[in-house]
């Protein structure tokens, strides 16, 4: 697994290159791994790889979101998703990490 956060560490990036946010990255990093571990059942990228679509939201809630993050609430990581695509700030930030 590929940890894009981990390199963006206090220092480690010029000032006008901003890190992007640890839910951003762990998403990503979650989305890469699904897709590198023949999970494409459960959550794969679009087309265009700048979305994705989570085919099963149980297995995803119970297999996948618990790697990442602190719980396995499918609801809570969508809303935490929400505030960024809301932000219009999703597609961007996955951007700087890929």
């Amino acid at each position: 697994m590929a940890a894009h956060h981990a390199a963006c560490q206090v220092g480690s990036m010029p000032k006008k290159i901003k890190c992007p946010a640890p839910f951003i990255s762990k998403t990503f990093d979650l989305l890469d791994a699904a897709e590198a571990g023949g999970a494409t059942g459960v959550v794969l990228w679009n087309s265009g790889g700048n979305g994705f679509v989570v085919w099963s939201p149980a297995e995803f809630s119970k297999l996948m979101l618990p790697k990442y993050f602190k719980h396995n609430n499918f609801s809570s990581f969508v809303r935490h998703l929400n505030t960024y695509s809301s932000q219009n700030s999703y597609a961007t930030m996955l951007n700087h990490i890929g």
